[in-house]
């Protein structure tokens, strides 16, 4: 009896979109369709698509549309396992075959005779056979690649920014990407010495770092907490919740073990996230020093932005903030517009093993407080505390012994290099402005009490009179 046959052909992995898998099915089933004497209606095909997965299959369910419009009556694959996976569906299948009255024949298995006990037991033996095959085939690839991933192999996907892609298939890894772990490893070291996130992010943008405009403080901080950036991995537990290094990872570092450890003490300590993720937007926040000796700190009181000292009791100043950042400013653009400005200038430019001593010594200062306060909190025992305190001194020791034999790079190069350094200085951003004046100068304001500073009138680098009445003593080094 002849036959309106619809082919139907399916191959879960096309790797390289040829369809060729589906070409050699439907080659095959064409064949059967000649030798049994009946005639191809339709043609359905899912390429490059599970079955086992449960993802929808468009060519599946315009076979099955046809079955019930019944424009045809018989069903032709290449294997029963090609049609399905899964019993639920298989038996849906066998309810609409039944009820249209269609034959099904495989080119591997011959007929399946649905409409019989018999028939039906067999499809539904090699159906859960397929299933079976298909779950062990899922445990096998999800097994190797959890074993791949706490090796710290690459197991393919996307790669992270920090590092690019080599070679193909099997052979593929990860190198270094050196202009973007070069930016990663700038910024570490600019957080670990205090640098807010926001002006980092703000860097980035301005010089569309990976080739994207829209970095903020959220994806700076994930991009420098991520312990492959030091060469670890970091395991998460999804039923407590937490993370732990469990081994070192096969994917080349960015920074080392300690910087990345000082720099996710910087995100989790809530203390320094206040004073150091925040977006600095005063220039001696952290500079301009209380007559006790410690850093002011920027804030508001009536909508007056001030610098106020956190110190309990008397003796502690609050002063507006405006005017004595406008003061500074000014004497520093005055003392650049003298002749021998150029000898604030170092006579070396520090070398990259100065820079990474410096960073790392900061990273290294970091994990020695942290070690005396596990000792203090009682998370671990006198011994452990020597011993790593006693490594972590003799570490910090050698990086400053490198440092010593070489003069830091000055804020003031990109400066004094200006035909007017005074309206350069006056012109750069803030963090530019901020490193400058570090290294200029040491801020203290007057004890409270004390007669103010003369009323004085000064001139900006643009020719502009400002008069100032300041409470402030400028203690001036190298001026």
């Amino acid at each position: 009896m002849s036959r309106n046959a619809a082919i139907y052909t399916r191959i879960s992995s096309d790797r390289g979109g040829a369809g060729l898998g589906v070409e050699r099915q439907q080659s095959d089933c064409e064949t059967l369709v000649q030798r049994l004497g009946w005639t191809t209606i339709a043609t359905f095909t899912d390429n490059d698509m599970s079955a086992y997965s449960g993802a929808p299959r468009p060519g599946y369910r315009a076979l099955l549309d046809a079955i019930t419009a019944g424009t045809v009556n018989a069903v032709v694959a290449w294997h029963p396992d090609r049609l399905h996976r899964s019993p639920r569906e298989l038996e849906t299948f066998i309810d609409l075959l039944d009820r249209k009255r269609v034959q099904v024949q495989t080119v591997q298995s011959g007929e399946l005779d649905l409409s019989t006990p018999t028939g039906r037991a067999v499809a539904r033996t090699v159906g859960a056979w397929s299933r079976f095959e298909s779950e062990h085939k899922s445990e096998r690839i999800k097994r190797s690649k959890r074993q791949a991933r706490e090796s710290g192999k690459y197991t393919g996907g996307p790669v992270p920014f920090g590092w690019r892609k080599t070679g193909k298939g099997k052979d593929a890894t990860v190198a270094l990407d050196d202009d973007a772990a070069s930016h990663i490893q700038r910024a570490t070291g600019r957080v670990i010495e205090g640098k807010s996130l926001g002006s980092i992010a703000a860097e980035w943008r301005r010089a569309k770092v990976g080739g994207r405009d829209h970095w903020d403080y959220t994806l700076i901080r994930q991009v420098l907490n991520r312990a492959r950036n030091a060469g670890l991995i970091e395991h998460w537990n999804r039923q407590t919740g937490e993370r732990a290094i469990i081994g070192p990872s096969q994917w080349p570092a960015i920074v080392t073990e300690n910087q990345w450890r000082a720099v996710r003490a910087v995100f989790t300590d809530d203390e320094r996230r206040r004073t150091w993720d925040t977006k600095v937007t005063h220039l001696l926040s952290g500079i301009v020093l209380c007559p006790c000796g410690q850093p002011l700190v920027s804030g508001r009181i009536r909508e007056v932005s001030v610098y106020r000292c956190r110190g309990k009791g008397r003796g502690h100043v609050c002063r507006p903030s405006e005017p004595i950042d406008l003061f500074i400013r000014l004497v520093v653009a005055r003392r650049l517009e003298e002749r021998d400005a150029a000898d604030l200038l170092p006579q070396r430019e520090e070398s990259v093993a100065v820079e990474t001593s410096r960073v790392e010594a900061a990273a290294l200062r970091v994990r020695l407080k942290e070690a005396t306060e596990s000792f203090t909190a009682g998370r671990i025992n006198i011994t452990e505390f020597e011993n790593a305190a006693a490594a972590l001194r003799a570490a910090i020791e050698d990086a400053e012994n490198v440092m010593a034999t070489a003069v830091v790079t000055s804020p003031l190069a990109g400066i004094l290099n200006r035909r007017d350094p005074a309206i350069a200085f006056w012109e750069s951003d803030l963090e530019t402005q901020r490193a400058v004046v570090r290294q200029l100068l040491t801020v203290q304001l007057k004890p409270a009490g004390r007669p103010p500073v003369p009323t004085e009138i000064l001139t900006d680098p643009h020719g502009n009179e400002v008069t100032l009445n300041l409470d402030v003593d400028t203690v001036i080094a190298n001026l």
